[in-house]
């Protein structure tokens, strides 16, 4: 079950993200409401030793996190009553994630992720609203989130990249577990100044997913993109350099079409298939794929289409793994995925559309 994001005190929340001198100052003030200062203060320095020295950072305290950096179990509900406005730290969140299901009647496959662990994020929004560059931020954030939520919120973050005017459900929880995950990589690394007034009420109520739809809909918004430019971007774009780059190409076009059918354009079934071969059908990697594709009866919808050269583009997207323990578990895990999600039609692997 999803725990609902515990708001920072604001006195914490006012403070700018890596202000670690501030940060240290407001803990120890916060702390003396409820403990001798001597011990205030050895608490605020275990914290800022610990790594959580920025306001991204201390949002994602949890109870066991305050264990683990040496807070007396009997000053551990008013230390988090302190960071947290009141309410004691919560405790590490495990949320279900449901892998897609494969074949009919296979079970999804269901892991466990501990949402306590700060979320190692390195990647900076771009300096300007330039929609290319956005979508490189997407495809890592996906990647990503992928490590650290579940599949299906992680797909929905994406889907903000590539079809921003496509309203958030209805029924999703804005400030859920998941979103307050979000808010804290985005403050891992500095808002820039076209973005930061933008999402500042969403950052400061922890809905992630509402900051990334806002951020998406201006970096298309300012684009100066004509009718037929972004037409002949929808149904015929240009064929993809490199392998390694597909899965930014084919993300690119998924914007381009959404934007075209945004201006009311239509595109049918035929353009899109035709406008998927075309980017990426001369690259070896794809050819045998494609001519599967192509030859498959029935015709496989352009969505199923879609969903298998993404996979095998996501997986060719990957660095090399063979140096990395941790990212070769990561890839046989991407691996396992693909063999969960694939169903055999015709001799070919093809996603469930």
């Amino acid at each position: 079950m999803q725990q609902q994001a515990t708001l920072l005190t604001p006195q914490l929340a006012a403070i700018e993200n890596d202000n670690t001198p501030a940060i240290k100052g407001a803990l120890e003030a916060l702390f003396e409401a409820h403990l001798p200062p001597a011990t205030a203060e050895k608490y605020a320095e275990a914290l800022i030793d610990n790594g959580y020295d920025t306001v991204g950072e201390i949002r994602l305290i949890n109870s066991a996190d305050l264990e683990a950096v040496g807070i007396l179990r009997g000053h551990r509900r008013r230390v988090g009553m302190a960071i947290f406005n009141g309410r004691p730290a919560p405790d590490p969140v495990q949320i279900p994630q449901f892998q897609p299901v494969g074949a009919p009647g296979e079970q999804a496959v269901v892991q466990h992720v501990q949402m306590g662990a700060q979320p190692k994020w390195e990647r900076d929004l771009p300096s300007s609203p330039d929609p290319i560059k956005m979508m490189e931020v997407g495809l890592a954030l996906r990647s990503h989130l992928r490590s650290v939520t579940t599949e299906a919120y992680a797909n929905l973050v994406f889907e903000r990249f590539t079809n921003p005017w496509t309203d958030i459900p209805a029924d999703f929880a804005h400030g859920n577990a998941e979103d307050k995950v979000l808010v804290a990589l985005l403050l891992k690394r500095e808002i820039p100044d076209w973005a930061r007034g933008l999402i500042q009420t969403q950052i400061k109520e922890d809905r992630g997913l509402q900051a990334v739809q806002i951020l998406c809909r201006q970096a298309f918004a300012v684009t100066d993109v004509s009718d037929t430019a972004i037409k002949a971007a929808s149904r015929t774009p240009g064929p993809c350099a490199r392998a390694k780059d597909a899965a930014l190409a084919l993300a690119k076009w998924d914007g381009d079409v959404s934007a075209c059918l945004s201006r009311g354009f239509a595109l049918d079934d035929h353009d899109k298939r035709t406008a998927q071969y075309g980017i990426v059908g001369h690259l070896n990697e794809f050819k045998a794929i494609v001519a599967q594709l192509k030859s498959a009866r029935p015709t496989p919808t352009p969505q199923v289409i879609r969903d298998t050269l993404g996979l095998i583009a996501d997986e060719l997207a990957l660095p090399n793994v063979a140096a990395s323990p941790k990212k070769a578990k990561a890839a046989k895990v991407k691996k396992q995925r693909k063999q969960e999600t694939d169903k055999k039609v015709g001799g070919i692997h093809l996603l469930e559309s």
